[in-house]
């Protein structure tokens, strides 16, 4: 108005401006981004060694993330060779291969511990003289002062070093090569005599162990799985990939993005059984997977335990399908189904012990508006009834989550309860205590409400929620369930032992 516009004209003018902002700036964004996505795909496609290099270096600090993408490179054909002091740069670089083909090579800045100052003075004495001859040429030439110890510890253990000694020689004398480097330049420094030799002729060679045991495989794995972020070196499924991909849905590394409960589909070589009774004598297990990337803890139930404990070994390369429980720390894989078939692809059994009356596709039904355990916000669609009753003391056995620990993980195998007949049903309490993070207590309460909702039955459900010295009453009258052994297994795994209460009611 100051510049001669008139009320109604401005104010049109900056309801348009209003209007534009709620769809142009995130629209602006989309079309850029979009373009971006065109681009990258381009390069992928069309240029797959120089894009992957180039997107390798720069997360090259991110460990998770050069793990995908080295993942991302074998699945598409595009080999990634180990770090090698004689070959590699400081970060991941292009390198054509004896039949012409190119490779990617790991980059020495890009190893745990292993800075860019340590993997600059390698290559700066590497730029001068050549490729290093032996471990003597090394030390001689590199001032290993700039490294430290640390560094060419982990240089070793990743097998940058393999092409000058074996690993077990040099591990069991860093201190002396180290010494004997030191010593060497700083004699150079002052102009004496060096101990590798010089004017006077005199040379002293590193003298290493002869008898070193050779590092076993499985060493060299979890070496490069520390320090690396996976395994670069060979490895038992790396032929098999053709065959992975057709059936793995999330290789270890993806499963902390997987959604809680979702159906996936891994696979790996078993590192580790262990056989585990429940307290009510059933027998079930867990089990250590091991991938490309890392590994993936399976807990396999009495069912799938008793179809499989007659094969399950290390050392074999198996399917799992299962669910994802990812609330409870690291990831795992709550077994449906295992396998050493690695070409069928069937899908999960819509009744099995681990998915029981849930669709395989989905989680159980979405109950809408988190509620609020301080308003007197309501669930309308659910039409709960909300009582705040007297103060009372939180059950001791009512805990606050329920830890994948392997007692719970058993269920205890579950308690007994009366079956309903004729014209009974069954009340369901529920007790949940508040774990003061209201989005995480809302969480918790969407979920048990969709595990219940989501078993068709005439029993019904109660909520009693205690926080701090209030206890609530939630009701839910226009909903029932049909209670059962899975149903409570999956409560009790969602909120813990003692969390279930069961009790006849018979309808009016």
């Amino acid at each position: 108005m100051a510049n001669g516009i008139g009320e109604p004209e401005a104010n049109a003018i900056f309801d348009d401006w209003e209007a534009f902002a709620r769809y142009g700036f995130p629209k602006g964004h989309a079309a850029d981004y979009a373009v971006i996505c065109v681009q990258t795909a381009y390069l992928k496609a069309h240029y797959l060694t120089e894009y992957m290099t180039a997107l390798m270096s720069v997360f090259k600090d991110d460990t998770a993330k050069v793990a995908l993408y080295i993942v991302d490179c074998r699945r598409l054909g595009c080999d990634v060779l180990a770090p090698d002091v004689n070959a590699s740069g400081l970060d991941f670089d292009i390198e054509v291969r004896p039949d012409g083909r190119p490779a990617i090579r790991y980059g020495l800045s890009a190893i745990k511990n292993v800075g860019t100052g340590a993997a600059q003075a390698i290559l700066a004495a590497r730029d001068t003289g050549g490729a290093f001859a032996g471990l003597d040429d090394f030390a001689r030439r590199v001032d290993l002062r700039q490294v430290g110890k640390r560094s060419l510890e982990s240089l070793v253990k990743v097998g940058a070093m393999d092409s000058l000694c074996e690993r077990c020689a040099i591990l069991e004398s860093l201190d002396r090569i180290l010494s004997l480097s030191a010593a060497h330049f700083r004699a150079a420094e002052v102009g004496q005599l060096s101990l590798f030799g010089g004017a006077g002729g005199v040379v002293e060679t590193l003298e290493l162990p002869r008898e070193s045991e050779p590092v076993s495989q499985r060493q060299q794995l979890t070496w490069e799985k520390e320090l690396l972020g996976l395994y670069v070196s060979d490895h038992p499924l790396t032929p098999l990939m053709d065959e992975l991909t057709q059936v793995v849905t999330h290789f270890s590394a993806e499963l902390r993005e997987a959604a809680h409960e979702q159906v996936v589909c891994v696979a790996g070589e078993i590192s580790h059984v262990r056989p585990y009774q429940t307290q009510r004598g059933r027998a079930m297990g867990f089990v250590t997977l091991e991938d490309l990337q890392g590994t993936i803890e399976v807990v396999v139930f009495s069912r799938v335990w008793a179809e499989v404990v007659g094969w399950l070994e290390p050392g074999k390369i198996v399917v799992v399908r299962g669910k994802v429980d990812n609330e409870r720390g690291d990831p795992k894989v709550l077994a449906d189904e295992i396998t050493v078939d690695l070409t069928v692809v069937r899908p999960l059994s819509p009744t099995s012990a681990a998915n029981a009356d849930i669709p395989p596709e989905d989680t159980p039904p979405d109950p809408g508006p988190e509620p609020s355990f301080n308003t007197t916000e309501a669930w309308d669609h659910v039409a709960p009834v909300r009582v705040e009753l007297p103060p009372a003391q939180v059950p001791p056995s009512v805990p606050v989550e329920a830890e994948l620990n392997e007692a719970q993980v058993a269920l205890t195998m579950l308690t007994d309860f009366e079956p309903a007949s004729g014209g009974d049903a069954r009340m369901i309490t529920v007790l949940i205590r508040s774990t003061g993070d209201k989005d995480r207590d809302a969480r918790r309460l969407r979920r048990a409400h969709g595990l219940l909702t989501s078993y068709p039955g005439r029993d019904r459900f109660v909520f009693h929620i205690y926080e701090a010295s209030r206890r609530y009453h939630l009701e839910f009258p226009n909903n029932t369930t049909g209670f059962c052994h899975d149903l409570q297994r999956e409560l009790i795994v969602l909120l813990g032992e003692g969390s279930i209460q069961v009790e006849l009611l018979r309808l009016q």
